[in-house]
């Protein structure tokens, strides 16, 4: 239990930066006509990140249900990789607990992991990732309910606060990259923003995702560390 509490209180960090975009994905589903309620449901059970925004989006354009699936399907390709990753550093007799761990697992918590990836043993990684996941899923969620609930009245008050909300969650993933940078990485990590940023230019985001996952498995294979 005490691995689980620290892991609960190293997602403070997380917790951080999943607030204010959660009061923003609150407060534009709100917006986009969507119940305050379905709005929070959607932080319950999907639990994605910039990816809700997309599905909102979507939404309301009116797309179809099979279009949206297969979307946030693609979009969230990536995360079929983690899961392997932090298993393959994990020994636990909890097994049963997996497919909730892997329900938890998010760009944020992924790049924690890495991060303390030295100072957490294999033993006790499972229970200390529970808490981490733990963490960031409620805060995530609390931050969907004030949104939805009270903030477009507070962003009324204080419209400064709306201009910064944007930039919280790209900037906690930058100070978690930076965390785990690695100099004698820059040719794989050059090989796989390459083709992310000039989709991503041209305004290919999806497109830009599916390429990040692409690049970095082949550039890791080409440049990566050789065991």
């Amino acid at each position: 239990m005490n691995l689980f509490f620290k892991g609960l209180t190293q997602s403070l960090v997380i917790a951080m930066g999943y607030l204010p975009v959660a009061i923003a994905f609150g407060v534009t589903s709100v917006k986009m006509g969507l119940d305050p309620v379905a709005a929070i449901m959607a932080s319950i059970l999907v639990f994605a990140g910039a990816s809700q925004f997309m599905l909102v989006a979507l939404w309301n354009r009116g797309t179809g249900i099979a279009m949206v699936s297969l979307i946030m399907f693609l979009i969230n390709l990536r995360h079929v990789f983690y899961g392997p990753s932090l298993l393959s550093k994990t020994k636990s007799e909890k097994r049963y607990l997996l497919p909730l761990i892997s329900f938890g697992i998010t760009d944020e918590v992924y790049a924690t992991s890495l991060a303390k990836s030295d100072s957490i043993t294999e033993e006790e990684r499972l229970s200390w990732t529970a808490g981490l996941e733990t963490g960031a899923y409620l805060s995530w969620v609390s931050g969907t309910a004030i949104g939805a609930i009270l903030g477009d009245q507070v962003l009324k008050n204080y419209p400064v606060i709306e201009s910064t909300l944007s930039f919280a969650l790209p900037a906690l993933f930058l100070s978690l990259f930076l965390s785990i940078f690695d100099p004698k990485n820059i040719a794989m990590l050059a090989a796989t923003a390459v083709p992310v940023i000039i989709l991503q230019y041209f305004g290919f985001t999806s497109a830009a995702v599916i390429a990040g996952i692409i690049s970095g498995i082949t550039s890791s294979a080409l440049f990566g560390k050789k065991d």
